[in-house]
């Protein structure tokens, strides 16, 4: 059964009015002032949902769009972290001697009974590229991970790969949500290095990353950040093919795994670090996996 973050009539509920005031005002600030100095587009769109909000009689504040569309800090590790591998979500990208034509296949897929992708998004926005996107579900748009999204530049967002699992863990600092981080790099990046160098500059505190690819043939999967681990082809020994899913592939990382779980307590995701840390650094895997 997938969460209780996935599923119900909650969903249609989840964005209300609050009126903000000392430590959780403050942290909204500290979080407009994130967005507004790495993904200044977003705040305008916030309040242009709150004022479409109110031409309908619905009783939101930018505010409330700000917070639930960053949502609560993440806590500190949870010990009761489910310890097994994480089997939902998936994505690949083909191209070249493993598509019929050369050119670039993607796909990605939730691996649940939910079918979020019902929902897409086309935008033509007065600056950056045109681009479409399927967020993981409408209601938690720009704060959960996405799936597939693309630009008309031949910049692709395959899929939120290393995801729950294998990317740094979130921090009490206040970063970029990890669709927002998505929609931002789609909008101003034309092509695979940009995205990749946007992605590792976002800011520590929650997770960027992901399978990316563009029409030139490459692509590359950012499966942690701390440290910095990039994979590419090759290190399966594939050949034009990249595959992510919630787990992270890179073995050099470490067997166990870094545990995601709903914490009711503390509303939010907490984390359970298990593994050993390699040296920091940025480091990308290409070479075919060895023993």
């Amino acid at each position: 059964m997938p969460g209780p973050w996935l599923a119900g009539p909650w969903i249609f509920k989840e964005i209300k009015h609050v009126a903000y005031s000392g430590r959780r005002l403050a942290d909204l600030k500290e979080w407009e002032e994130i967005f507004n100095q790495y993904v200044p587009e977003m705040v305008p769109m916030y309040k242009g949902m709150a004022d479409g909000a109110k031409d309908l009689g619905i009783n939101l504040s930018y505010l409330d769009f700000l917070a639930h569309f960053t949502g609560p800090p993440y806590s500190e590790a949870d010990t009761e972290s489910d310890k097994e591998p994480n089997s939902d979500c998936s994505g690949f990208a083909a191209w070249g001697k493993t598509t019929k034509d050369g050119k670039l296949i993607c796909g990605g897929n939730g691996d649940d009974q939910e079918n979020y992708f019902s929902t897409t998004i086309i935008a033509y926005p007065d600056t950056g590229n045109n681009f479409v996107y399927s967020p993981f579900n409408i209601i938690g748009f720009g704060w959960y991970p996405c799936h597939p999204g693309m630009n008309n530049k031949g910049l692709v967002h395959v899929h939120h790969g290393g995801g729950t699992r294998g990317n740094e863990i979130p921090g009490k600092n206040k970063g970029i949500p990890t669709g927002v981080a998505a929609l931002h790099t789609l909008r101003f990046c034309q092509q695979l290095q940009e995205a990749l160098k946007m992605q590792l500059a976002y800011p520590r505190g929650i997770k960027a990353g992901g399978i990316w690819a563009d029409v030139s043939g490459d692509a590359f999967v950012i499966e942690c950040r701390d440290p910095e681990s990039v994979r590419r082809p090759g290190y399966a020994e594939e050949t034009d093919f990249l595959f992510a899913t919630n787990n992270r592939l890179i073995k050099e990382l470490g067997e166990e795994e870094r545990n995601m779980s709903t914490t009711p307590a503390v509303g939010g995701h907490a984390f359970q670090h298990q593994r050993h840390r390699p040296e920091p650094g940025h480091v990308e895997y290409a070479a075919p996996l060895s023993g």
